[in-house]
Formats: structure tokens, C-alpha cells, sequence
């Protein structure tokens, strides 16, 4: 069985191979400019489709508060929230966001 979230990983990796080839430097800059999250409880089923059972409210804590490289959204990222969404559907927002930026960059 396929997971889609390793699926649509690997899908914007692609993704961001083909651009950094043409654009150089685009790659670096989709980790500052952008960030894909879902509610807790979208996260949550998510992970226990996949037959992981973490407290991930538990895990977001430690994350955001440890002393090397927190987990923190970086200042003037765009959020974009996919609860209710198929990878698929999600993949289609971000492609979109990256033609937009790449268009006003020109």
C-alpha cells in the first residue's frame, strides 16, 4: 500500500529538482517561504492510518522547544493548511504558489 504523505513528499522533491535546475536557488528558498501543516486531529488520523500511534501534541511541544533548531514557522512563510485535502489536492496548491512566485520574479 502506497502512503500518500512519503508519496507527496517525493512529489515536491521532484518537483523542486526540475525548478532548481532552471532557477537556481529555489530550492533554499521554498524552506524559508513556505510550510504544509494540518490541524492536530487531520495529523493525528493521518498517522494512525499509517498504523503510528504517537501523541503528537506531546511531540510538537518538544520539538518547538528544543534547544537545537526548534521547530518554528519561519517569519514570512506562507502557511498552507491541507486538512481535508488529498496529497494530490495539496501538491496542486503548492505548484501553483511556486509558478505564481517564479512568474513575479521575472
Amino acid at each position: 500500500m502506497s502512503d500518500p504523505a512519503a508519496d507527496l513528499r517525493e512529489e515536491l522533491r521532484a518537483l523542486e529538482r526540475a525548478y532548481t535546475i532552471g532557477h537556481h536557488g529555489l530550492g533554499v528558498a521554498r524552506r524559508r517561504a513556505g510550510l504544509v501543516d494540518a490541524c492536530l486531529v487531520e495529523r493525528s488520523k493521518r498517522r494512525s492510518d499509517q498504523g503510528v500511534n504517537e501523541n503528537l501534541a506531546a511531540r510538537d511541544e518538544r520539538d518547538s522547544q528544543r534547544a537545537a533548531a526548534p521547530l518554528m514557522i519561519p517569519l514570512g512563510a506562507m502557511i498552507i493548511n491541507n486538512s481535508g485535502e488529498t496529497p494530490e489536492q495539496t501538491s496542486t496548491r503548492i505548484i501553483a504558489e511556486v509558478e505564481k512566485r517564479l512568474i513575479a520574479r521575472q
